[in-house]
């Protein structure tokens, strides 16, 4: 098996499933909202926790 047999079976794939390749990458877009969003919400909290810091560092030398 070379390279082009394995990336015309992977490019494949979405035909083998139910309702075909629509609800396949109605699949990944769910997949990718579900993934990200807490990823998402995780850097915001980062990020905040950052700024919190540093004002409070910036009040302590005053």
């Amino acid at each position: 098996m070379n390279v082009y047999e394995a990336l015309l079976g992977i490019v494949q794939v979405p035909s083998y499933i139910p309702g075909g390749a629509w609800s396949f990458w109605k699949f990944i877009g769910l997949l990718l909202w579900i993934v990200g969003f807490p990823i998402a919400l995780w850097l915001i909290w980062l990020v905040l926790r950052w700024m919190a810091t540093k004002l409070a560092a910036a009040f302590r030398k005053r």
